[in-house]
């Protein structure tokens, strides 16, 4: 079962990876051990674990490092798709979960609703809804920002966010490969920014702004409460 949602990972993203992976089972962990390994725990067989493991493994095969910068100790050792991380670490899980979701969920399809860990993608309210700064190191609306810019559905904004779902049409594999225009380095919007908080969504657009075009601002940062992702 775990090679069956690993292929269907696959079918959505091989195009965009450069390696084959060895599914280590059973581990003493889960987790993306580099580029060309993952390991999943016993009793980690839920559809999308695979998946998200795999994101982080494509998203290190596209920077071509067997590593991801980021800090995981804002919150804790561990992290949820709720839980308020430094932006890097909310960011690359983030895309992880989007490829989860990816893998699973049909986005030509308006029907469709992506629900990981109990969290909705195709709902508008921000998982803070007193301030959209609050939102800013959620790895989960980092899920959202990404799927809103593949999915068929563009949902109204919900307080505190001010501006609709206003993107769509592009493929999942072209959000993933959007990785490859980062530039080796350690500076501001580069693959191993040193900053805490980098590589954020804020770097990913600005190394995307010109691929996506119009309204790519307004649905993946503004639309999500992401918009508060510093440029470091």
């Amino acid at each position: 079962m775990l090679l069956d949602t690993a292929q269907h990972m696959i079918q959505v993203f091989g195009s965009e990876m450069t390696d084959d992976i060895e599914l280590l089972y059973p581990a003493a962990s889960t987790g993306a051990n580099s580029r060309t390994r993952i390991s999943i725990e016993d009793e980690s067989y839920a559809g999308f674990i695979t998946p998200h493991e795999l994101g982080h493994s494509l998203h290190e095969q596209i920077f071509n490092q067997d590593y991801l910068v980021g800090d995981y100790s804002l919150s804790g050792p561990s992290h949820s798709i709720y839980s308020v991380e430094y932006e890097s670490v909310a960011t690359s899980e983030g895309f992880a979960d989007f490829v989860a979701a990816a893998s699973w969920w049909y986005e030509t399809n308006a029907s469709s609703v992506p629900l990981l860990y109990g969290l909705n993608f195709e709902s508008a309210t921000p998982v803070f809804t007193t301030s959209c700064f609050d939102n800013t190191g959620v790895e989960g609306m980092v899920a959202r920002g990404f799927w809103d810019l593949i999915d068929a559905n563009d949902e109204v904004a919900v307080q505190p966010a001010i501006f609709d779902d206003q993107y769509h049409g592009v493929t999942a594999s072209y959000v993933a490969a959007g990785w490859e225009l980062f530039p080796n380095g350690q500076a501001n919007h580069e693959n191993d920014e040193s900053d805490v908080d980098g590589v954020n969504l804020r770097d990913y657009y600005e190394n995307n702004k010109l691929r996506f075009g119009a309204d790519f601002w307004i649905t993946l940062l503004s639309h999500n409460c992401l918009d508060g992702q510093g440029p470091n």
